[in-house]
């Protein structure tokens, strides 16, 4: 990575000189821009660096800009460091960074899994990759211009931390977490299962079947979490003796599957008289497509059910509705199933390779060649 990064401190140093343009025309935004970074100075979560450190080492310096979040009353301020800017023909920090391996679960499984459970929680980790130290060596590829006095030439800081905006955060927080969920594997293992599988990122999605069973587990959570410098937040919960925040039961509405059956016939109309897709329609269906659209409004009052284990799916086969009926329906798959599993055992085949050999049967088949009769 060190080969590969050349020095960008002339292109950050233009980019900070623009930021401090827009502090001289916005002193507020400046304020809260200078409360952040003194509030990442106090907690170390960066340093400033000494002039020998500077000559003496290879470094990459951060840009950074600041996102206004309106619809926060406090810290609505949020710094965002670019770690893909790069000058013309040169590489950027996040293209010279190894990603590493995907470590995170599948979020589909995740969510599915987190249905099955009665009571449901979820938690979030404060500032989780600001929890996680630099090495020394790599803080140097970390720097960025500051200033508190607008009139005052900027000094260099560095973080001490692992950014969010780099290629292997992610990585990194996920493979810290998983290191430290393992200490913990003999001490508590129903909750060392749920950490290994639940945890996306810096949240914690997962349930339990009762309330006692979700108190014992996020006790030992939170231990888990405080043990390694983090604290872990935000909790919420479907219980009623948890504070109830969310309804297991979805929301119910009058928008029913039949209003979206009858967008169908409403289409085919249009088909029918060949009416474009700038045109104006005709009276009748003008009518009947404002109608729709007015029971269309109550598709936003949709809930879907969170907990979907209590009620079951109940299959019936009903074997008069079923085209060939069902039976001889079966037999015609058993004529073609029984015969591949003898040629193909269980090879895998991809959908083409399987229509290319059914198709294949299906000339065989077909092909009877006349034959001389005695």
């Amino acid at each position: 990575m060190r080969e590969a990064l050349q020095n960008n401190k002339t292109v950050a140093r233009k980019r900070f000189e623009g930021l401090v343009r827009r502090f001289k025309c916005d002193h507020e935004l400046f304020c809260e821009y200078k409360d952040v970074i003194g509030d990442y100075v106090m907690e170390g979560i960066v340093e400033r660096i000494s002039c020998d450190s500077l000559s003496n080492s290879q470094g990459f310096y951060l840009s950074h800009h600041a996102v206004i979040r309106s619809d926060k009353i406090t810290n609505r301020l949020r710094i965002v460091f670019d770690g893909s800017a790069h000058e013309d023909g040169h590489s950027s920090l996040n293209q010279s960074l190894y990603t590493g391996p995907n470590l995170h679960p599948n979020i589909l499984k995740l969510l599915l899994h987190f249905r099955e459970n009665p009571v449901a929680f979820t938690a979030d980790v404060k500032s989780a990759f600001l929890q996680i130290e630099l090495d020394f060596p790599d803080r140097d590829f970390t720097r960025f211009f500051w200033t508190d006095n607008l009139n005052n030439e900027p000094y260099v800081l560095n973080f001490t931390r692992v950014l969010f905006v780099l290629r292997p955060s992610s990585y990194l927080l996920a493979a810290t977490l998983k290191h430290h969920f393992k200490k913990y594997k003999e001490q508590y293992p129903h909750t060392f299962d749920l950490l290994n599988s639940s945890v996306y990122v810096d949240d914690l999605i997962g349930g339990r079947n009762d309330i006692p069973n979700v108190l014992r587990t996020a006790l030992e959570c939170l231990q888990i979490f405080s043990d390694a410098g983090m604290l872990l937040r935000k909790w919420r919960t479907n219980s009623k003796q948890l504070n109830l925040l969310w309804q297991q039961e979805g929301v119910k509405t009058e928008f029913s599957e039949s209003s979206v059956v009858d967008l169908g016939p409403r289409i085919k109309d249009l088909w029918t008289l060949g009416v474009d897709w700038d045109s104006e329609l005709p009276p009748k269906l003008r009518r009947k497509w404002q109608q729709w659209s007015s029971e269309a409004e109550d598709l936003t009052e949709i809930r879907i059910p969170r907990y979907c284990l209590d009620n079951g799916i109940h299959w019936k086969f009903i074997v008069e509705r079923v085209p060939w009926w069902g039976e001889f329906y079966e037999r015609l798959v058993k004529t073609v199933k029984e015969p591949l599993r003898k040629v193909l055992g269980k090879v895998l085949l991809t959908f083409e390779e399987l229509s290319t050999i059914l198709s294949e049967v299906q000339i065989i088949v077909n092909n009877r060649p006349l034959t001389c009769g005695e």
